[in-house]
Protein backbone atom coordinates (compact mmCIF):
# COMPACT_ATOMS: atom_id res chain seq x y z
CA UNK A 1 0.00 0.00 0.00
CA UNK A 2 2.71 2.12 0.80
CA UNK A 3 4.70 3.98 -1.94
CA UNK A 4 7.72 5.76 -1.44
CA UNK A 5 9.30 9.29 -1.26
CA UNK A 6 12.36 11.18 -1.87
CA UNK A 7 15.52 10.03 -3.57
CA UNK A 8 17.08 11.91 -5.60
CA UNK A 9 20.39 13.79 -6.78
CA UNK A 10 20.63 15.86 -3.71
CA UNK A 11 21.65 14.93 -0.15
CA UNK A 12 18.81 16.09 1.86
CA UNK A 13 18.46 15.99 5.29
CA UNK A 14 21.76 14.23 6.55
CA UNK A 15 20.98 10.32 7.63
CA UNK A 16 22.62 7.16 7.36
CA UNK A 17 20.41 4.52 6.28
CA UNK A 18 21.45 0.91 6.41
CA UNK A 19 21.02 -0.71 3.21
CA UNK A 20 19.63 -3.90 5.45
CA UNK A 21 16.99 -1.87 6.30
CA UNK A 22 15.89 -0.27 3.44
CA UNK A 23 15.82 -3.92 1.71
CA UNK A 24 14.30 -5.63 4.53
CA UNK A 25 11.29 -2.73 4.58
CA UNK A 26 10.70 -3.28 0.69
CA UNK A 27 9.81 -6.35 1.73
CA UNK A 28 7.10 -5.75 4.30
CA UNK A 29 4.48 -3.50 2.61
CA UNK A 30 2.87 -2.86 6.62
CA UNK A 31 6.40 -1.56 7.38
CA UNK A 32 7.31 0.88 4.86
CA UNK A 33 7.43 1.50 1.36
CA UNK A 34 4.65 -0.47 0.00
CA UNK A 35 1.16 -2.12 1.20
CA UNK A 36 -1.90 -3.41 0.14
CA UNK A 37 -4.02 -1.09 -1.60
CA UNK A 38 -7.29 0.12 0.44
CA UNK A 39 -10.60 -0.45 -1.71
CA UNK A 40 -12.82 2.57 -3.00
CA UNK A 41 -10.38 4.91 -3.66
CA UNK A 42 -11.03 7.61 -5.63
CA UNK A 43 -8.71 9.18 -8.63
CA UNK A 44 -6.96 12.29 -7.59
CA UNK A 45 -3.45 12.47 -9.00
CA UNK A 46 -2.28 14.32 -11.56
CA UNK A 47 -1.22 13.52 -14.80
CA UNK A 48 1.32 16.03 -16.39
CA UNK A 49 2.45 15.56 -20.30
CA UNK A 50 5.52 13.42 -20.13
CA UNK A 51 7.60 12.27 -23.08
CA UNK A 52 6.61 8.65 -23.87
CA UNK A 53 8.60 6.00 -22.61
CA UNK A 54 8.64 2.37 -24.41
CA UNK A 55 6.01 0.32 -22.63
CA UNK A 56 8.33 -2.78 -21.09
CA UNK A 57 11.31 -0.89 -22.21
CA UNK A 58 13.37 -1.36 -18.65
CA UNK A 59 16.67 0.39 -19.69
CA UNK A 60 14.66 3.43 -20.90
CA UNK A 61 12.77 3.49 -17.76
CA UNK A 62 15.74 3.71 -15.42
CA UNK A 63 17.70 6.08 -17.62
CA UNK A 64 15.01 8.26 -16.62
CA UNK A 65 15.84 8.36 -13.03
CA UNK A 66 18.04 10.68 -11.10
CA UNK A 67 21.63 10.21 -10.99
CA UNK A 68 23.32 10.06 -7.85
CA UNK A 69 26.21 12.65 -7.22
CA UNK A 70 29.49 11.66 -8.25
CA UNK A 71 30.76 11.34 -4.21
CA UNK A 72 27.44 9.19 -3.81
CA UNK A 73 27.66 5.03 -2.97
CA UNK A 74 25.56 3.47 -5.09
CA UNK A 75 23.75 0.26 -3.62
CA UNK A 76 22.58 -2.50 -5.89
CA UNK A 77 19.02 -2.67 -5.67
CA UNK A 78 18.62 -6.54 -4.79
CA UNK A 79 16.32 -8.74 -6.44
CA UNK A 80 16.15 -6.77 -9.52
CA UNK A 81 17.79 -7.26 -13.15
CA UNK A 82 20.41 -3.71 -13.16
CA UNK A 83 17.90 -1.99 -11.07
CA UNK A 84 14.86 -3.52 -13.65
CA UNK A 85 11.82 -5.38 -12.23
CA UNK A 86 9.51 -7.20 -13.46
CA UNK A 87 6.18 -8.02 -11.77
CA UNK A 88 7.16 -10.73 -10.30
CA UNK A 89 10.42 -8.90 -9.23
CA UNK A 90 8.26 -6.17 -7.71
CA UNK A 91 6.02 -8.21 -5.64
CA UNK A 92 8.11 -10.08 -4.09
CA UNK A 93 10.85 -7.06 -2.67
CA UNK A 94 7.98 -4.27 -2.26
CA UNK A 95 4.83 -6.32 -1.01
CA UNK A 96 6.17 -9.58 0.40
CA UNK A 97 4.61 -11.47 -2.18
CA UNK A 98 1.15 -10.70 -1.71
CA UNK A 99 -0.84 -12.05 -4.77
CA UNK A 100 -3.86 -9.85 -4.20
CA UNK A 101 -1.66 -6.82 -4.76
CA UNK A 102 -0.08 -8.50 -8.17
CA UNK A 103 -3.63 -8.90 -9.62
CA UNK A 104 -4.15 -5.29 -9.01
CA UNK A 105 -1.45 -4.60 -10.67
CA UNK A 106 -1.86 -6.45 -13.68
CA UNK A 107 -5.69 -4.80 -13.50
CA UNK A 108 -4.16 -1.64 -13.52
CA UNK A 109 -1.86 -2.42 -16.63
CA UNK A 110 1.57 -2.73 -14.82
CA UNK A 111 4.48 -2.80 -17.13
CA UNK A 112 7.97 -2.64 -15.53
CA UNK A 113 9.68 -1.14 -13.00
CA UNK A 114 12.86 0.63 -12.01
CA UNK A 115 14.85 1.88 -9.14
CA UNK A 116 18.08 3.60 -7.96
CA UNK A 117 19.36 3.47 -4.49
CA UNK A 118 22.29 5.39 -3.34
CA UNK A 119 24.08 6.66 0.20
CA UNK A 120 25.46 10.67 0.35
CA UNK A 121 28.50 11.01 2.01
CA UNK A 122 26.18 12.82 5.20
CA UNK A 123 25.64 9.26 5.23
CA UNK A 124 21.60 10.11 3.95
CA UNK A 125 20.24 7.27 1.85
CA UNK A 126 18.21 8.22 -0.65
CA UNK A 127 15.65 5.55 -3.23
CA UNK A 128 13.91 6.40 -6.19
CA UNK A 129 11.53 4.24 -8.04
CA UNK A 130 9.32 3.90 -10.97
CA UNK A 131 6.22 2.32 -11.96
CA UNK A 132 5.18 2.18 -15.42
CA UNK A 133 1.33 0.85 -16.95
CA UNK A 134 0.06 0.94 -20.16
CA UNK A 135 -2.16 3.87 -19.29
CA UNK A 136 -1.94 7.11 -17.51
CA UNK A 137 -5.37 5.47 -15.84
CA UNK A 138 -3.69 3.16 -14.58
CA UNK A 139 -0.74 4.73 -12.99
CA UNK A 140 -3.47 7.23 -11.26
CA UNK A 141 -5.44 4.04 -9.70
CA UNK A 142 -1.98 3.09 -8.61
CA UNK A 143 -0.74 6.42 -6.81
CA UNK A 144 -4.01 7.26 -5.55
CA UNK A 145 -4.44 3.95 -4.03
CA UNK A 146 -0.83 4.24 -2.04
CA UNK A 147 -1.70 7.47 -1.10
CA UNK A 148 -4.78 6.47 0.25
CA UNK A 149 -2.80 3.80 2.11
CA UNK A 150 -0.30 6.28 3.97
CA UNK A 151 -3.22 8.02 5.04
CA UNK A 152 -4.81 5.41 6.30
CA UNK A 153 -1.28 4.03 8.27
CA UNK A 154 -1.34 5.42 11.91
CA UNK A 155 2.38 5.40 12.04
CA UNK A 156 2.59 8.24 9.70
CA UNK A 157 3.14 11.16 12.08
CA UNK A 158 3.31 14.09 9.12
CA UNK A 159 1.98 14.44 5.56
CA UNK A 160 2.31 16.90 3.18
CA UNK A 161 1.52 18.70 -0.38
CA UNK A 162 4.42 18.70 -2.32
CA UNK A 163 5.80 22.36 -3.53
CA UNK A 164 5.74 22.62 -7.81
CA UNK A 165 4.44 19.06 -8.57
CA UNK A 166 0.44 18.95 -8.58
CA UNK A 167 -1.25 15.91 -6.89
CA UNK A 168 2.03 14.76 -5.15
CA UNK A 169 2.14 14.39 -1.74
CA UNK A 170 4.91 13.35 1.23
CA UNK A 171 4.26 11.26 4.35
CA UNK A 172 6.63 11.36 6.99
CA UNK A 173 7.40 9.10 9.97
CA UNK A 174 9.46 9.98 12.43
CA UNK A 175 9.96 7.68 15.01
CA UNK A 176 13.39 6.16 14.74
CA UNK A 177 13.79 3.01 13.01
CA UNK A 178 16.74 0.02 14.57
CA UNK A 179 19.03 2.11 12.83
CA UNK A 180 18.27 5.52 14.39
CA UNK A 181 16.47 7.10 10.88
CA UNK A 182 13.29 8.40 9.91
CA UNK A 183 11.85 8.01 6.66
CA UNK A 184 10.09 10.71 4.75
CA UNK A 185 7.78 9.15 1.18
CA UNK A 186 6.84 10.88 -1.54
CA UNK A 187 4.65 9.83 -4.13
CA UNK A 188 3.82 11.73 -7.54
CA UNK A 189 2.25 10.61 -11.26
CA UNK A 190 3.55 11.71 -14.60
CA UNK A 191 1.65 10.14 -17.41
CA UNK A 192 1.60 6.68 -16.84
CA UNK A 193 4.33 6.40 -14.40
CA UNK A 194 4.23 6.48 -10.67
CA UNK A 195 6.95 7.68 -9.08
CA UNK A 196 7.91 7.03 -5.51
CA UNK A 197 10.61 8.01 -3.48
CA UNK A 198 12.08 7.47 -0.06
CA UNK A 199 14.86 9.56 2.28
CA UNK A 200 16.10 8.26 5.37
CA UNK A 201 17.76 10.45 8.39
CA UNK A 202 18.72 10.83 11.85
CA UNK A 203 17.76 14.54 10.88
CA UNK A 204 14.52 16.70 11.21
CA UNK A 205 12.73 15.99 8.14
CA UNK A 206 13.35 18.86 5.29
CA UNK A 207 10.24 19.22 3.15
CA UNK A 208 11.39 21.89 1.21
CA UNK A 209 14.97 20.06 -0.27
CA UNK A 210 12.74 17.03 -0.80
CA UNK A 211 9.80 18.66 -2.97
CA UNK A 212 12.62 20.16 -4.58
CA UNK A 213 13.99 17.17 -5.61
CA UNK A 214 10.79 15.55 -6.37
CA UNK A 215 10.15 18.21 -8.66
CA UNK A 216 13.29 17.69 -10.28
CA UNK A 217 12.17 13.75 -11.10
CA UNK A 218 9.23 14.75 -12.60
CA UNK A 219 10.77 17.30 -14.92
CA UNK A 220 13.28 14.57 -15.81
CA UNK A 221 10.02 12.48 -16.90
CA UNK A 222 8.61 15.80 -19.00
CA UNK A 223 6.15 16.19 -15.88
Amino acid sequence: MIVGIIVLVVVVVGGIAGVAYVLANRSSGKNGTFAGSPTNTTSGAATPTAKPIPLGDGKALIAKILKPTSSAHSVRVSGSTNGVMTLDQLISNAFDGDKGEKDRLVDRGFKVAAQRDWVETNEVEVDIQLLQFKEASGADEHVTAQQGAYDADKSMTGTFDVTGVEGARGFEKSGLDQYGNRRATLIAQVNNICVVMFVFTPHSFDRKTESAIMAKQVAALGG
